[in-house]
């Protein structure tokens, strides 16, 4: 499995950053789009949604609302308001994650658990589609960072609890998830993202506001990770789809990226609020 799954991240590693870099921002935001709907088909087999019909409804549902968020990207009043629903959405993730109050998702009504998931679904993936065509505007290297590290702390978390972890994270959700992995994947984050402000040569005040931001938007990222392994849970869905060997489905590989990019783009705002 560790094999298959280096291969598979090897042979998306250039593509990924190739795009990012220097596909201008509108074929980025197309492409983006694409991937997300790869994640939202996934996510609505997570949503119990059986019919074909109505996992096309919630496939249109979400195209329309990105475009029309495409040909609204300017206004600030629109996508600031998309960022912080956003942010207030994922720290309600972490307080029911972190006082268990997801577990009684298995007890919803059939009907409760589909709105439910296609809210969630919702949240999931607009803002995290605006936040990194926003990031692409501004600096497409920004994207790569938010990228770099969710991949960080992944790697990080993994070879770390397999050495070291002891004290289960999320027992009830996620077993195999440990702090001590937590810690392994917060450190080699805040290396990268230690090396990338050295290597940008920003001021020092500036540079620690960056590091604070990003290292907020990681720690959120692994709830992310934890919010989809609730509704795989629930429905007894091992892995959301097939589709990158080695590492399940797409939504598999964007569950901490959906977290991180709008966290890490609300930073910024928040920051800009009270200066």
């Amino acid at each position: 499995m560790l094999k298959q799954r280096i291969i598979t991240a090897l042979l998306l590693l250039p593509i990924v950053v190739l795009t990012i870099l220097y596909l201008p921002t509108p074929a980025f935001a197309m492409l983006w789009a694409v991937v997300l709907n790869l994640a939202v088909w996934e996510w609505s087999a997570l949503a119990r949604l059986r019919s074909l019909a109505s996992r096309i409804i919630f496939l249109l549902v979400i195209d329309v609302a990105l475009v029309a968020l495409w040909f609204n990207i300017d206004l600030n009043v629109v996508t600031d308001t998309v960022i912080f629903l956003a942010a207030g959405f994922w720290a309600c993730v972490v307080i029911s994650l972190l006082f268990d109050i997801t577990r009684r998702m298995s007890d919803l009504s059939s009907v409760t658990y589909r709105a439910v998931s296609v809210m969630t679904g919702v949240f999931i993936v607009i803002p995290a589609w605006l936040a990194l065509v926003l990031l692409h505007t501004s600096q497409s290297s920004s994207v790569l960072l938010v990228f770099c590290l969710v991949w960080a702390a992944d790697t990080g978390a993994y070879f770390a609890g397999r050495r070291f972890g002891k004290r289960k994270l999320a027992p009830s959700i996620s077993p195999g998830k440990s702090w001590e992995g937590v810690a392994g994947g917060l450190l080699l984050s805040l290396i990268v993202v230690y090396i990338w402000s050295r290597m940008a040569d920003m001021p020092e005040a500036e540079q620690l506001d960056f590091i604070v931001i990003a290292m907020i938007a990681v720690m959120v990222s692994i709830y992310g990770d934890l919010l989809e392994s609730v509704f795989k849970r629930v429905s007894g869905i091992k892995d959301s789809g097939q589709l990158l060997p080695g590492h399940g489905g797409v939504m598999d590989r964007l569950d901490s990226i959906t977290a991180a990019g709008p966290i890490f783009v609300a930073g910024y705002l928040i920051k800009d609020l009270l200066l």
